[in-house]
């Protein structure tokens, strides 16, 4: 070999050394702002031996064939989210990033095969809580790739770049003792930051009114659960396979907690939710689901109110002031589709005095109900047949009308019958089948005395009259119209008239009792 070859070849020699040992040159990479403070780091191959990393801070580093591995480790110091963003400096080939749950077993929460440079996912987890990264050098198989760019260290720059916000859920929430406390009117953001990932959200009840929340899944692809549960676990609400949800309107005790719990069919998609909540004092006031602690009604005002679950029921209250008669109507405020109800009607005794049942009706009233002043009377509301009037809103009225001659109940016995005047008119109705009504008359001198029962044209009728020693003395078993009935009395004496509502169609339709005597 002469003189000019051994130079040559020594040239060619430094100029690789060259190549293996410069320092690395800081390339701005995409989403990543890279300082002048580089900070070299050693050899971290495992989850023992992780690099820790500091927010915001750029660390640079290289992978060599010898050591192909590098792992780091994160801990979350400030409530909000951090992205980790993996830039490549020089090293021509591929690159496997991976980010790793450190608190629960390692679990794998992403991996990226790369050629180039990359921004992970949202994270946000609550401060304390850390995930570990690792970084793996992947030989690329590309034939245009020379032999030397095959074997040269891969150099990187690594960033861990922090958002803090109060405006987003916190990891792990993935339990009801864990859950997120929503605020009233404020948007929460979240995310299925890892595969089979669950996020609870709580709310307090601060004072009488209704609960509802809101839903939006962000992107077009995601499909979302969500379960609206009471402080006992009872599910209120289910809505799946949607991107949004407007939950229905819920009353729950001052103090209860609400919960919310949100899951997703993938991995990494994102969401926001918020609580609204409305004070008022014109809906029900929960607990109301037993005649105890039943919600007063009042004349005049009009309470809304709303069925928590299948299990909810609401009790009202009404106490009769003796006058003429009166009726609760009840409106679907919400007026949706296959909402069924049931009203039903109880004394303070708990008697069942009547049942009404819903059929998509916007607006049903009970039968008129007559009691004597001071009598409790109780209204039930509860769902019917499905579980679509669940979480929807509803009116309860009770409404009054004045009548001087009105049956009072209960007036279903001789002994508890309804004084019926000389030549004067009393009005009734039987409020279910089961009802019957009783009526007396004291003969004002001795003669005959005239009964007619003015009967609605509307189902079937069983009117019987008694004498004094209430004996039957006349009947009419399947009354269709006006019955008209002849008995003579000596003065003084009683008759009785019993009327009673054969056929449902009867039932709440008006009738009257005449008595005459010359």
């Amino acid at each position: 070999m002469n003189h000019n070859m051994k130079k040559r070849g020594l040239a060619l020699l430094l100029a690789c050394c060259c190549v293996f040992t410069a320092a690395p040159v800081a390339v701005k990479a995409d989403n990543v702002s890279i300082s002048t403070n580089q900070t070299p780091t050693g050899t971290y191959s495992s989850y023992t031996k992780a690099e820790v990393l500091k927010s915001d801070t750029v660390v640079y580093d290289t992978l060599s064939t010898s050591n192909n591995v590098h792992f780091y480790k994160y801990t979350a110091e400030k409530a909000g989210y951090f992205t980790v963003n993996l830039a490549q400096t020089s090293g021509k080939g591929k690159w496997n990033f991976s980010v790793y749950d450190a608190d629960n077993g390692n679990q794998e929460l992403e991996t990226k095969s790369l050629a180039s440079n990359y921004t992970s996912r949202i994270y946000n987890l609550r401060p304390g809580k850390s995930v570990y990264i690792k970084v793996e050098r992947v030989q690329s198989t590309d034939i245009t790739i020379l032999d030397y760019q095959l074997t040269q260290d891969y150099q990187y720059s690594l960033q861990v770049k922090t958002t803090e916000s109060a405006q987003w859920e916190q990891e792990d929430n993935d339990t009801p003792a864990a859950a997120t406390s929503l605020q009233n009117g404020t948007w929460i953001n979240g995310s299925s930051y890892k595969a089979s990932d669950v996020d609870w959200y709580e709310y307090t009840i601060p004072e009488n009114g209704y609960f509802t929340y809101d839903f939006q899944g962000e992107g077009s692809s995601a499909l979302w659960n969500l379960y609206l549960y009471d402080e006992n676990m009872n599910e209120l609400q289910k809505d799946t396979n949607t991107r949004t949800v407007s939950s229905g309107k819920y009353v729950l005790p001052v103090g209860a907690k609400v919960y919310v719990k949100v899951t997703c069919y993938g991995v990494g998609n994102q969401y926001k939710i918020r609580s609204n909540y409305y004070a008022t004092e014109g809906w029900e006031k929960e607990s109301n689901d037993t005649m105890a602690l039943a919600t007063d009604l009042t004349v005049g005002k009009t309470l809304h109110g709303s069925i928590n679950s299948k299990k909810d029921v609401d009790y009202y209250r009404y106490v009769a002031t003796g006058s003429g008669y009166f009726n609760f109507k009840f409106t679907n405020a919400d007026g949706g589709n296959n909402q069924y109800w049931k009203l039903s009607v109880y004394d303070e005794k708990k008697k069942l005095l009547q049942t009404v049942e819903t059929e998509e009706d916007l607006q049903i009233s009970t039968a008129k109900l007559s009691f004597r002043k001071g009598k409790e009377i109780y209204l039930k509301v509860e769902r019917n047949i499905n579980d679509y009037a669940c979480g929807h809103e509803y009116t309860v009225t009770v409404n009054p009308y004045k009548a001087d001659n009105w049956e009072q109940e209960y007036n279903d016995s001789f002994a508890t019958a309804t004084t019926v005047k000389k030549n004067k008119t009393c009005s009734a109705n039987n409020y279910a089948v089961k009802d019957k009504d009783y009526f007396v008359y004291k003969a004002a001198k001795k003669g005959k005395v005239t009964i007619q029962v003015s009967l609605p044209d509307s189902g079937y009728w069983n009117v019987c009259v008694y004498n004094q020693k209430k004996k039957l003395v006349k009947q009419e078993d399947y009354a269709q119209t006006g019955q008209k009935f002849t008995v003579k009395a000596a003065k003084g004496q009683k008759l009785y008239v019993m009327v009673k509502a054969r056929t449902k169609s009867a039932v709440g339709k008006t009738y009257r009792v005449t008595v005459k005597q010359k």
